[in-house]
């Protein structure tokens, strides 16, 4: 093909269907493609290649145009840069056959036909590889021609780091997946294996009690309702670390959810609780949010357990909302014991208790799983408190 004109008009319009191309372009093997689709058609040159450096920095033709496949094994490694070169600046070469650096690949390329030739460098923060140009006649590949060849490249590096990038993050996220797919099962699995033994240590010590109790000592009593204690409580343990972890392993936030009817669900978990500590509930206007119904029913159980556990007198509790930027803020505020200054920190944390077990019982994971939950729905948790006046927790959660 006999070289012809650029033209700047032409070279744009070409820049922008490129643009468009690649952005449409939905995998690395399509943008290569466009790559050379877009080069020829920018710079009207006969042929191009794109090659990329692999991970032991040798050059490989990733597309091509034009090219044999005897030609692209002779020449495939050859490069004037290497892979940590920097700040590289595109190479023309007017006429093969006067060239002294392309002496030991000058036949071959003479004998493909290739008597002019250019070498483009494709560089983001690093040197990710080259565009070669090929002109079947000895040309000069003018400046503004080069230039036009060094937008192209800007812009195909661009999209080759960005496609590398989402593919690393896909990759790494069905990893996760798989790793959380595992893990879960793992989870059930231990769970079971763990309250089998269990449950059959609780049923051998009530059998004891019942054949034997108080004809081996009131010490032995005292024993045997220790061993009974600590089984139920190991339970309640793994009981509460297996919600913990299933707020990750729960479908994904996704839906329309009135958080009256979810107020209304978790009070109704804990009629007993509540009508049994002479509890009063004020609850005020509640919106509708995007959320998973039945990790905010725990969300409220949690924090309204929590009320009613740490109080002083038949409890007082307040729920209420407010709208805040693009979302909506809730209270859930009680007249409790409240929680001392130095506490307030942590209180979210797994395991992390204020009182023994004896006077207040329970694992420690109760507020940790709201955190999970509210972080889980992109919002944030917070406690307000006075000691001996009542505690007052605010989550954020995401508006219809």
């Amino acid at each position: 093909m006999t070289p012809t004109t650029l033209t700047e008009g032409h070279g744009l319009e070409a820049v922008h269907h490129l643009v468009d191309a690649l952005a449409a372009a939905p995998d690395l093997q399509a943008i290569y493609r466009e790559a050379i689709a877009g080069l020829t058609a920018a710079l009207r040159v006969d042929r191009a290649s794109i090659l990329l450096f692999d991970a032991d920095g040798v050059m490989r033709f990733k597309a091509w145009h034009g090219l044999s496949d005897g030609y692209r094994a002779a020449v495939e490694g050859h490069s004037p840069w290497t892979a940590d070169a920097r700040n590289v600046r595109p190479i023309a070469v007017a006429d093969v056959a006067e060239e002294p650096s392309l002496e030991g690949l000058r036949e071959t390329i003479l004998g493909e036909g290739i008597r002019a030739l250019a070498f483009v460098p494709l560089e983001r923060d690093r040197l990710l590889g080259k565009f070669m140009l090929y002109g079947n006649l000895p040309r000069r590949f003018e400046e503004r021609e080069l230039r036009l060849a060094e937008t192209i490249a800007a812009l195909v590096s661009f999209a080759i780091e960005r496609r590398r990038d989402e593919e690393r993050l896909a990759q790494q996220a069905a990893a996760l997946a798989r790793s959380n797919a595992e893990l879960q099962r793992f989870a059930y699995a231990s769970s079971h294996d763990l309250k089998e033994p269990l449950r059959t240590i609780h049923s051998f010590v009530q059998l004891l009690q019942q054949r034997h109790g108080g004809r081996l000592g009131a010490e032995t009593d005292e024993f045997l309702g220790f061993i009974v204690e600590g089984v139920r409580r190991m339970e309640d343990l793994i009981e509460a670390l297996m919600a913990y972890a299933r707020v990750d392993w729960d479908a994904p936030v996704a839906g329309r959810v009135e958080l009256g009817h979810v107020l209304e669900e978790a009070r109704a978990n804990l009629k007993a609780a509540l009508d049994e500590s002479g509890a009063t509930l004020e609850v005020g206007e509640l919106p509708a949010v995007i959320g998973e119904a039945r990790q905010l029913v725990q969300l409220f159980q949690n924090l309204l357990s929590n009320a009613v556990k740490f109080r002083r007198q038949p409890p007082r509790i307040a729920v209420s909302a407010r709208r805040a930027d693009d979302g909506w803020l809730i209270s859930v505020s009680d007249d409790g014991i409240g929680i001392p200054a130095e506490h307030r920190a942590r209180v979210f944390e797994v395991f992390h208790r204020l009182h023994t077990r004896e006077r207040y019982p329970g694992t420690g994971l109760g507020l940790a799983i709201c955190k999970k939950i509210v972080e889980r729905h992109g919002g944030r948790i917070s406690v307000e408190s006075q000691e001996g006046r009542g505690t007052t927790f605010t989550f954020s959660l995401p508006a219809v």
